[in-house]
């Protein structure tokens, strides 16, 4: 299980042509190969995270703009947002819910965990963390125009070396990765920091609104920026076997005519 690694990308956008020609693969791709790649190791997690950093840096005009978030994947990110919070809210059984998106690129779910929260009738507070310092400065002005008299703020930094300094631990309902767990080095250690943040009963979510079939065709496209696969259903439950989590759901399902990725495990009120 400690060798284990996944992969998707890492923001929620979908195949929308981009000067009617190219889609977000070949964006990726033409913006990875810009940078040297001929130190890059997957023994070396520090040149990972830098390479990663770079790249997105490069591509967060675009992740910012209207175009990143296509027409006909609006009802897939409701759809996966107010399932996340729906879930959390039964399970926490709280009217504010505190919510830790990691990975979270320009802020693409924001709009859409705050829908979710009015139409269930809950509070919430977004804590976002992304690798991108561009990224980060675009989340920081989408979260003040969205939610400006919260505590909700956004972090810079790469989420599992600041959750091993116990920056995050015991404080969330829920943490989430949409569309970017792959790009972590080591996904069991991104599972133990997103358990680390989770309060008793808290739920840890890995979701894509394009589904497996997506993450594939980047993994062909470039393995530099998305060197790894989403995790299979019995991972998941080997690593819920192996700590205090439950393995609650697992969807591979058709939502406005795309496949979705969805699970969920939750952390188990105990010694």
């Amino acid at each position: 299980l400690q060798s284990i690694k996944f992969m998707p990308f890492h923001q929620s956008v979908s195949l929308k042509m981009i000067d009617k020609e190219k889609n977000l693969i070949d964006v990726q791709k033409e913006t990875s190969v810009q940078f040297d790649k001929t130190l890059l190791s997957s023994s070396n997690e520090e040149q990972h995270l830098d390479h990663q950093r770079e790249v997105f840096d490069e591509m967060s005009e675009f992740f910012a703009s209207d175009e990143a978030t296509a027409e006909e994947i609006v009802p897939i990110l409701e759809f996966l947002c107010k399932r996340i919070l729906s879930q959390v809210k039964h399970s926490r059984k709280s009217s504010k819910l505190n919510i830790l998106d990691i990975g979270c690129g320009t802020g693409a779910l924001f709009p859409f965990y705050v829908k979710a929260a009015e139409e269930l009738d809950v509070s919430i507070s977004i804590t976002g963390v992304d690798l991108s310092p561009r990224m980060v400065q675009a989340a920081k002005k989408r979260l003040r125009l969205l939610l400006p008299a919260s505590d909700s703020k956004i972090i810079e930094g790469d989420f599992v070396a600041l959750a091993k300094d116990g920056m995050y631990e015991d404080r969330y309902d829920c943490a989430v990765t949409n569309a970017c767990f792959g790009n972590f080095f080591d996904g069991k250690a991104l599972l133990d920091a997103k358990a680390s943040s989770l309060k008793p009963n808290g739920k840890l979510f890995i979701t894509h609104p394009l589904g497996k079939s997506f993450v594939e065709k980047l993994h062909e496209s470039d393995n530099s920026m998305v060197p790894h696969l989403l995790p299979q259903k019995y991972q998941l439950e080997e690593y819920a076997n192996l700590s205090q989590m439950e393995l609650d759901d697992f969807t591979e399902e058709k939502v406005a005519e795309n496949n979705i990725y969805f699970a969920s495990l939750k952390k188990c009120d105990r010694m």
